[in-house]
């Protein structure tokens, strides 16, 4: 027990003396010496770690820009499926799907193109594009001959509150037309009545366009 006791006043005496006679610049450099093999190991691994990441970033950044010009370079509708099936989360890929409905439009295949409208209407990342792509689903029913279908889909976003006015005041438009087509002249009225006493926001002409478009179509109806 004693000899323990005294190896222990040794360490705590021998602790005070370094204290003593060290300066802490003088501690760090004989600590330094004794350890530098670990500490360059650390900090080679640190150095490593933060190059690593930096290197990861800049291959995902220019994955990403890699992405988005197949996307852009895609010259017809093939090309653009084939780029959206092997990057379907690049930046821009909405709007290359919804670029992607328009070829569809011109091809006349407006089944496909409304399924891809349809998707962008309800999952797209911006609610401008998404509204856009709801509308311009709508009109792909019409022109596949899906007048009742179409009716139903533009009635649907004229009474959508969150939805623009000036999509509103299309779609309304646009439904109290087929209304017509399809020899409703009682909806037709209602819708085109309604849409004459929407307010159009400030400096919005277009509800003042499908306003005025509304009127001389009800004047038409007998």
């Amino acid at each position: 027990m004693a000899t323990t006791k005294v190896k222990k006043n040794s360490k705590q005496l021998n602790r005070e003396i370094e204290n003593t006679l060290f300066s802490d610049n003088e501690r760090f450099e004989m600590f330094f010496a004794a350890n530098w093999k670990k500490i360059m190991a650390a900090a080679i691994a640190v150095v490593v770690a933060i190059t690593l990441v930096f290197a990861i970033r800049m291959h995902v950044a220019k994955a990403g820009r890699q992405a988005s010009a197949k996307l852009a370079a895609a010259a017809n509708a093939a090309e653009l499926e084939k780029a959206l099936a092997e990057n379907p989360r690049a930046a821009g890929a909405d709007a290359a799907r919804f670029r992607l409905a328009g070829m569809y439009q011109a091809d006349k295949k407006y089944d496909r193109a409304y399924q891809v409208l349809d998707k962008l209407a309800a999952n797209a990342a911006e609610p401008q594009l998404r509204n856009k792509a709801r509308l311009t689903a709508a009109y792909m029913l019409e022109l596949a001959g899906k007048t009742a279908d179409a009716v139903k889909r533009f009635s649907a976003i004229a009474a959508l509150p969150a939805t623009p006015a000036a999509s509103r005041a299309e779609a309304s438009y646009a439904a109290g037309r087929l209304y017509l087509q399809l020899g409703n002249k009682t909806e037709a009225k209602q819708v085109l009545g309604k849409l004459r006493m929407m307010e159009a926001p400030a400096g919005d002409v277009a509800v003042g366009f499908w306003k005025e478009r509304a009127q001389m179509l009800e004047h038409s109806i007998n």
